[in-house]
């Protein structure tokens, strides 16, 4: 199992910091990645013949098993949650780095679909495991908040606020706090199950409950609002609208690099402006931003005399959606526990 280390105890409070976060970045980077390299796979034309979606000549004429094969990812993502509980997050964080290896391989070395399907589950529980644990636990350590239940809580919350800026009377507070929040989901788990959660009525001044479904429903309607089909799918989306295989392709990276740039967007106004304010504001731009794009690629499929300025404009509206939603949903959806 994983080797827990004690070097952080010589760092200063912003390397440790820094340290916490730039693990949280490597992991959260490799959700993202899998899924913009499935966007390039999926138009590949020895993937589309090896896994029997397409004559291997660009054509794909399963579409819906081309979708099942992209979406079973998410199948093996609803445990990481209930197994952090059970085995801590250190532990957990690195199971699932072992999941995403091998699973990452066996994409890479599948030779039909029923391989790549397996390949594709152990790659989602992999990062499920990651996904429910690590953004978590970036947002914990932030300054407002934090949750440990680790023996060494008291320690970690000294060599994160330690030095001058931070009083030791502030410290212990917070660090009773959080055996405060403990206590309260201790006492919660023990007088339901899971469901209570969402439908439980003993969660004190905590609102677990409530919390529970807003952040359910938040992560679905993240992915009802059309980001996985322009995360996955885009190549297949710039095709359409008229560009070329290679165009295509380089397009799609570059609207995964305007996601990066919306999260560095994110970092900075999240405690300015505060997350209510912009899932309500980035909710309307990705809205509007989905319809202008679907509308003019709905135009230039009626009017292919003018497909190229159409198809220019649609793809004008498909790097303002990534952006608005990179700087909005995708940060503040992550962190409603926090």
């Amino acid at each position: 199992m994983a080797v827990q280390t004690k070097i952080w105890r010589n760092w200063s409070p912003r390397t440790v910091l820094f340290a916490i976060n730039i693990f949280a970045a490597v992991a959260i980077f490799f959700e993202g990645y899998d899924q913009g390299v499935m966007g390039g796979v999926n138009g590949s034309p020895d993937y589309q013949k090896v896994v029997n979606i397409g004559p291997g000549d660009g054509t794909v004429t399963q579409p819906t098993k081309q979708g099942g094969l992209v979406a079973v990812y998410c199948d093996g993502c609803f445990l990481g949650g209930w197994l952090s509980d059970k085995l801590g997050r250190i532990k957990i964080v690195f199971v699932g780095a072992c999941y995403c290896l091998l699973g990452g391989a066996l994409q890479a070395g599948s030779i039909n679909a029923n391989m790549f399907i397996c390949a594709r589950v152990i790659t989602g529980m992999g990062t499920g495991h990651l996904n429910a644990i690590v953004p978590v636990w970036s947002a914990e350590v932030a300054q407002s908040h934090s949750r440990d239940r680790n023996e060494e809580a008291l320690e970690v919350l000294q060599a994160l606020r330690g030095g001058n800026s931070t009083s030791a009377e502030a410290i212990q507070q917070e660090y009773n706090e959080i055996l405060d929040v403990v206590e309260a989901e201790r006492s919660l788990a023990q007088k339901g199950n899971f469901l209570s959660l969402f439908f439980g009525s003993a969660s004190g001044k905590l609102h677990l409950p409530l919390r529970a479904n807003l952040a359910f429903w938040l992560q679905v309607m993240m992915e009802w609002n059309g980001i996985t089909a322009i995360t996955v799918f885009s190549p297949t989306i710039y095709a359409q609208a008229g560009y070329g295989t290679t165009k295509a392709g380089w397009l799609s990276a570059l609207t995964n690099t305007v996601g990066i740039l919306g999260t560095l967007i994110a970092s900075q106004t999240i405690d300015r402006f505060g997350r209510r304010k912009l899932l309500f504001v980035g909710a309307a731009g990705i809205a509007v931003t989905m319809f202008l794009a679907g509308g003019f690629d709905k135009l230039l499929v009626e009017r292919p005399d003018q497909a190229a300025q159409y198809g220019a404009v649609s793809v004008l509206w498909i790097f303002l959606y990534t952006l608005i939603y990179s700087s909005t949903w995708l940060m503040y959806a992550s962190i409603a526990f926090s």
